[in-house]
Formats: C-alpha cells, sequence, structure tokens
C-alpha cells in the first residue's frame, strides 16, 4: 500500500494494470500448468466473463446441477442454450452429449473439480475422457481445489495432459485474498483480456489483495504439506460426525456438509453452534437447493486435532442427529 497506493482507479485495459498484475498472472499460469492467465477482481466475474465472452446462441453449454451461480449466471448471459446434468453424474453427461451430438451447436462442458456447499469432487479423468470422446470442450472450476490438490497444490487440473481446456480459481479461499483467474490456452486468455466485458470494465484488483494472493500462492509451492494436512484435519471431522449419527457430506477435500431436515434446523442448529463457540457456515436457499439445507465445516492447516475433537463434542452437546 505505501508503494502502490489502495486502488488503481480504472480498469485493467486503461490504467489499472500494474507489474503486481503481470507478476501474478505469470505465477498462477505457471502454478495452474497452464500457457497463460487472467486475474479478475473476483471469482464469480471470472466464470461469469469467460462463459458469457466465448459463448453464444449457436453454441451448448452443459453444467452439473450444483455448478455455482456464478456459472448458471454467466450460462445465461451468453445466450447459449443450457443442459443440466443431475449432480456428478458422467453417466447421464455422456448420455446427454451422445443425444445431443447431431445438434450441430459448439459444446462446452463446465463442472466444479470440489462442489462448494456438499464438499464432493468430481472423478476429473472420467469428466475429461467423456468431453474428449464427444468433441466437447471444459471449463473446469477450482475454486475450492486450488492449494489442496495437484502439483504443489497447483490444483486437480495440474498436470493433466491432455486436462481442461479452461481452469478457473479464485484467491478467496486457500489463498486468503479476494479475486479470480482464468488459466488456458495464450491465445485463448489473450481473447478474453480484450473482448470479456467483466474484465474490461471492472476496476482492477486493488494492490494488497494481489500482492495478498500472489504470496499465499509462493506459501502453497513452498509448503506442500498444507494441502494433506487440511484434508486429514477434514477426514477426521467428517468421520466423528458420522460417528454421531449426522447426515454427513464429504468427498475428501476440505469441505464437510451436514445435512439438516430443513431450513429452521439448520439456522437453529448454526445458532447453537455459534454461542457454543464454533463457526461453521448454514446453507439455504438460494444457496443449496429448496428443502436441502446444510451445515458447511471447512479445516484449515492450522487448525489442530484438538480443534477437530472440541467440533464434534460440540456437535454432540447441542445439535440433534436425524
Amino acid at each position: 500500500m505505501d508503494h502502490y497506493g489502495t486502488g488503481c482507479t480504472g480498469s485493467r485495459l486503461m490504467n489499472g494494470t500494474l507489474e503486481l498484475h503481470l507478476e501474478l498472472e505469470a505465477e498462477l499460469a505457471d502454478w495452474m500448468q497452464r500457457e497463460s492467465a487472467l486475474v479478475f477482481t473476483a471469482g464469480y466475474l471470472a466464470n461469469l466473463a469467460v462463459l458469457s465472452t466465448l459463448c453464444g446462441p449457436e453454441d451448448l453449454i452443459v453444467g452439473d446441477a450444483k455448478n455455482h451461480a456464478s456459472i448458471e449466471d454467466g450460462a445465461r448471459l451468453s445466450g447459449a442454450r443450457v443442459v443440466t446434468v443431475r449432480h456428478n453424474d458422467l453417466d447421464q453427461l455422456e448420455a446427454k452429449l451422445a443425444r445431443l451430438a447431431d445438434d450441430g451447436r459448439a459444446a462446452l462442458v463446465v463442472w466444479d473439480s470440489v462442489f462448494s456447499m456438499e464438499g464432493d469432487v468430481v472423478d476429473l479423468p472420467r469428466l475429461l475422457e467423456v468431453c474428449r470422446a464427444a468433441g466437447a470442450r471444459t471449463l473446469v472450476d477450482e475454486a475450492h481445489s486450488l492449494g489442496l490438490f495437484g502439483p504443489e497444490g497447483g490444483g486437480m487440473c495440474a498436470g493433466r495432459d491432455p486436462g481442461a481446456d479452461l481452469v478457473m480459481g479464485t484467491f478467496s479461499k486457500s489463498l486468503a485474498s479476494c479475486g479470480g483467474v482464468i488459466a488456458g490456452d495464450r491465445d485463448v486468455i489473450e481473447f478474453l483480456r480484450v473482448h470479456a466485458r467483466p474484465f474490461v470494465f471492472t476496476a482492477s484488483a486493488v494492490p494488497a489483495a494481489v500482492a495478498a494472493a500472489h504470496e499465499a500462492v509462493r506459501i502453497c509451492r513452498a509448503e506442500p504439506w498444507r494441502g494433506p494436512r487440511t484434508i486429514e484435519l477434514a477426514t477426521r471431522l467428517a468421520d466423528g460426525l458420522r460417528g454421531l449419527g449426522q447426515d454427513v457430506s464429504f468427498g475428501g477435500s476440505a469441505i464437510v456438509g451436514v445435512r439438516m431436515r430443513d431450513e429452521w434446523h439448520a439456522s437453529l442448529a448454526w445458532r447453537a453452534l455459534f454461542e457454543a463457540g464454533i463457526y461453521v457456515n448454514v446453507g439455504v436457499f438460494p444457496a443449496v437447493p429448496r428443502g436441502e439445507a446444510l451445515l458447511r465445516l471447512s479445516t484449515t492447516s492450522v487448525h489442530e486435532d484438538a480443534d477437530v475433537d472440541r467440533c464434534i463434542e460440540t456437535f454432540a452437546r447441542v445439535v440433534r442427529a436425524g
């Protein structure tokens, strides 16, 4: 802040690009093992930009029923035909792509690698195989897998050849900052840099957030133990909550979901845990479909076993199972 100030007062294409942005883009491209990367002010804008810019009314977007809202909104904004697949059902994805083959539209399949509320994980090799066989392009949202999976924590898509055509990530999870990124082939990224309206007409990410994200990437790469440790703690938490009879959703990421009977029960449980000194997120509509309320818990590499045990003990005391 002393050197760059608190903001750039303009968009990246006007007066808002600093060496900080370019250095972070180069670091992210290398970390995520892609040719190039483009940094956005928010992760929401990254998904909005890539879908609304690269797809149009003549195209087809196919996505998971529980993809993030930014993916849904970007698909709507594109004007493309949108086809939804049952949550994490790759058999149905394969069948739908086969039926749509005669449609004549270019298809983009968009999928979360780790789903934000339930914490379940896609079978990424199968997803990519199904899409390649159908001739569909792929965009994988790595918001909740960066820092946890892949070489040096570079995400589930890092190191895969052939991999996803485009990879998206955010800075507000493992990187403890604010912003988003799209990474992929250089020509596609440069096209987005010039034509993506959520990039061209948005003030650039503030210097402090960019510098913080860059330092967090360096920490992830220098301390690769953090991802496995986070998952180890989440596994301990999921097992403990299951032992209490809770209805747990867990796919081996940092997120542990606990399904509740209804939104009222979820809200009461959230409040009881909060008053007992345990902070969790409560998921109610529209963050989750109606009737699928849950509590979302997540671990970090600096939690300790005792923190997880205290959480489980508090659940046993204040949250009724079933």
